[in-house]
């Protein structure tokens, strides 16, 4: 329903004061830009068009397709086929001049502003008069992002997100025309962004034309606008071209006794486990421990360098590497267990690398409540050694290049890197939080702060040497091994991220109480377990209420088959207390709206498990020998006629009738059937609920059930269409 508000109405932004005194002036002057906005934008749309038709008409094709590839040639063809055209286009109505010296838009003027209006023709002064500019951004609000001229060092801000102006990268800039409107700046033509490496050599590039002609910058922008714009967008650094040789150093071996080689490498601090189950054990030889603390980061970023990588699978053993002392020192640890290996074979791999990179393996452990795209900032910025040589500055570090009076470099190299972050992380994470701090490493080479860090002047971060955070589970005490036992934690399984988690929620849950508790926590944590076992989490961040969601409505009935409501509602009390847990101990934030879930469908999951009861009191306490005896039972009958019919499948309620319900299977390839119910099953039965179920014909007409094997609520209908089977006749 909409609100109209009167002038003399209170405003609903709730001031006190009547609509026309306070927001109305407001409303109306948003509503006035927006209207002038669309008026300009509409007259330089008319404007352009006038203008193309002009130029069109004093060219032959012949001669327009001439133009059209010198244009190609001058840009080098760098420029993409998509929007090759629309540059062409503005090259010839602003930089290009024709034989009579005038450019195309000077040209227009001369012939056609006589006969324009004089808002038009006022519009077109203001194109002849404005200046090629190169610019990058130097700042940004909510609303606009400032550039500046690299030349003058003039400012312009230019409204964000706009019709021309989407994105926003750190440092980045354009080779534009800057058209000025109501305070602000637009982009008047085409432009393309570019990366602060690419404003770097399109500057150089002006400034060699420069040299050569004697013309100022934006005459050589003028005259030269296509080699520049080719320069811009053919960033190739020679020494990104160059390649070096590296090499991937392997080991392998045979194992004589493949529980003696393993245990050896378990027990090794340097070896830090990946994964350790009967079937795989990876780890990774680390060494050289850090932690990366930053103030916009809640907890500890751990890292530690990796020299190589062991892998241990079917009774053989790989180590790879890129350092030959790390196989040396590998092949040295290989000694210690030479009798229970055998067939130790050597080989090396060359493998092809630009100039600048370098290979080098990091171990990253992160907290709960650190999002992902940190790990990049401490890989990307973290680690810079400022002392480390960059083969593009002729090898020098980025303190040499300060000391030798080369800071704008230095600079140049550290606007690039903010920029390629920043571009990582959005393509690989989308929004975030904030961006990666350079602003400390800025401080210690004695530069000006980047305006684009989140947190500004009071962003600080460090990395300092740590002793090697590699504990490995110490032995248990008989009691704990009881307790992990009980819960059906194995030794392949015992060093998952969660399971200290449950067993101190289980130690604290359980410790002095009674028996009926005991064994409460006992079956609801060991099915908490079983659910997160199913899938590859590596830490609570990673699990949303999706997840507890499932288990609800879906993993605890495949887990334990038909069950008691008693049961049930033990069950869901157990996981709405273990999310409080997690949100106070792992500071996730996920026990709300597990508990907003379990209340709306409490009654419908109570329902399906007394429907079910209803049906077979007793089902839930059979055992092999009454579910074989009810088998034989059933193949008796089809024997002796007594089954007419019989449909198994999964169905889901369609509609719930006075004495039976029509359900509908499934696999969609059936017609809906009525299904006869007694009044104590029918009255938990519900719409949109699905069932596992045996039907029978009786009549032509007439279904009942022979047997309900499981009963979901109507929210499991995702997961069960994941794997239902087609009905059999």
């Amino acid at each position: 329903m909409s609100v109209t508000i009167q002038r003399n109405d209170p405003c609903l932004c709730g001031s006190g004061k009547k609509y026309k005194k306070c927001c109305m002036n407001k409303d109306n002057v948003i509503q006035l830009q927006q209207v002038k906005e669309e008026r300009f934008l509409q007259q330089k749309h008319s404007l352009t068009n006038m203008l193309r038709d002009f130029i069109d008409s004093k060219f032959s094709y012949t001669q327009y397709q001439q133009q059209y590839n010198l244009f190609k040639q001058r840009t080098d063809r760098t420029i993409s086929k998509r929007v090759e055209e629309r540059f062409f286009d503005f090259w010839l109505f602003y930089f290009h001049r024709f034989e009579n010296g005038l450019r195309g838009i000077e040209w227009f003027a001369k012939e056609r502003g006589a006969k324009l209006s004089r808002t038009d023709h006022e519009l077109i002064k203001q194109w002849i008069g404005l200046q090629p500019r190169l610019i990058e951004a130097t700042g940004k609000t909510e609303s606009a992002i400032l550039f500046t001229d690299v030349y003058t060092q003039e400012t312009f801000t230019i409204l964000y997100p706009s019709e021309k102006l989407t994105t926003f990268s750190p440092w980045y800039g354009t080779l534009a025309l800057l058209e000025p409107f109501e305070g602000n700046y637009h982009f008047h033509g085409v432009n393309v962004m570019l990366s602060p490496e690419s404003v770097q050599a399109a500057k150089q590039t002006i400034e060699a034309f420069s040299e050569k002609t004697a013309y100022k910058n934006e005459q050589v922008i003028l005259e030269h606008y296509p080699e520049i714009l080719a320069a811009a967008l053919s960033t190739k650094n020679v020494d990104d071209r160059a390649q070096k040789d590296t090499y991937l150093f392997k080991i392998q071996a045979d194992l004589l006794d493949e529980e003696t080689v393993a245990s050896y490498f378990y027990q090794l601090e340097e070896f830090v486990v990946e994964e350790w189950s009967e079937s795989s054990k990876r780890a990774g030889w680390a060494k050289n421990w850090k932690v990366y603390q930053d103030t916009e980061i809640e907890g500890d970023i751990i890292l530690a360098d990796v020299d190589g990588q062991l892998i241990i699978e079917e009774s053989a053993l790989t180590y790879t590497c890129h350092d030959e002392k790390a196989k040396q020192a590998f092949l040295d640890k290989l000694k210690d267990v030479h009798l229970a290996i055998a067939n130790i074979k050597e080989q090396t791999e060359t493998i092809k690398l630009p100039i600048n990179a370098e290979i080098q393996n990091t171990l990253i452990k992160t907290g709960d409540n650190v999002p992902p795209y940190a790990a990049l900032y401490v890989q990307a910025v973290g680690l810079i050694d400022v002392t480390g040589a960059i083969p593009k500055y002729d090898h020098l570090s980025l303190k040499e290049l300060i000391e030798k009076n080369r800071a704008e470099e230095a600079v140049q190299w550290l606007k690039q890197m903010e920029y390629q972050i920043f571009q990582m992380a959005e393509q690989e994470y989308g929004e975030v939080e904030f961006t990666a701090d350079v602003n400390t490493l800025r401080n210690t080479l004695g530069l000006p702060l980047s305006p684009f860090v989140t947190g500004g002047k009071s962003r600080l971060s460090s990395i300092k040497a740590i002793d090697p955070q590699n504990q490995k589970r110490s032995s248990l005490s008989e009691e704990d091994i009881a307790i992990y036992q009980e819960l059906g934690f194995t030794p392949t399984t015992i060093d998952n991220f969660y399971t200290d988690d449950l067993i101190d929620f289980y130690k604290e849950k359980t410790v002095g109480k009674g028996e009926n508790t005991i064994r409460k926590y006992n079956k609801n944590v060991y099915d908490i377990r079983e659910a997160l076992e199913a899938f590859p989490f590596d830490s609570w961040s990673k699990i949303d209420a999706g997840f507890w969601e499932r288990l609800i409505v879906f993993d605890f009935a495949e887990i334990n088959g038909p069950v008691s409501k008693s049961h049930l509602k033990e069950f869901l009390s157990t996981v709405k207390m273990f999310t409080k847990w997690l949100d106070k101990n792992k500071k996730t934030k996920i026990a709300k709206e597990v508990a907003a879930f379990i209340s709306e469908e409490e009654a419908e999951l109570i329902g399906a498990a007394e429907l079910l009861t209803q049906f077979n009191p007793n089902r839930r306490y059979m055992n092999e020998v009454t579910e074989k005896m009810a088998e034989l039972t059933k193949i008796i009958k089809s024997m002796t006629g007594e089954h007419k019919e019989v449909i198994n499948g999964t169905f889901e309620v369609e509609k719930k009738n006075k004495g039976s319900i029509r359900v509908k299977a499934l696999d969609e390839n059936t017609e809906p059937i009525t299904v006869e119910m007694p009044a104590n099953e029918l009255k938990f039965a519900q719409e949109g609920m699905i069932l596992v179920a045996e039907i029978e014909k009786k009549s032509a007409a007439t279904y009942e059930f022979v047997d309900i094997y499981q009963v979901y609520v109507s929210e499991a209908l995702i997961y069960l269409l994941e794997q239902v089977e087609p009905v059999s006749i």
